[in-house]
């Protein structure tokens, strides 16, 4: 019996830091990252045209999906 096999070895099995895979977690609470930048309107504001364009889009969306179904 060789006594070189029973010798532990240490193996760091972590990979190497990178900005590629570095983490960070979600903004949280009054953050400015947090925060909505896109403007919003009431359905009863809004031009009857844009709604009617985005009712179509819609509809198209809809009948989209369901022809893969």
């Amino acid at each position: 019996m060789i006594e070189d096999e029973n010798v532990p070895i240490d193996v760091d099995f972590h990979a190497p830091a990178s900005p590629e895979n570095k983490e960070c977690s979600p903004p949280r609470g009054e953050s400015d990252e947090n925060q909505l930048v896109t403007p919003f309107q009431f359905a009863e504001q809004e031009d009857p045209h844009v709604q009617e364009e985005q009712t179509r889009i819609a509809a198209e969306a809809l009948v989209s999906i369901s022809e893969f179904v």
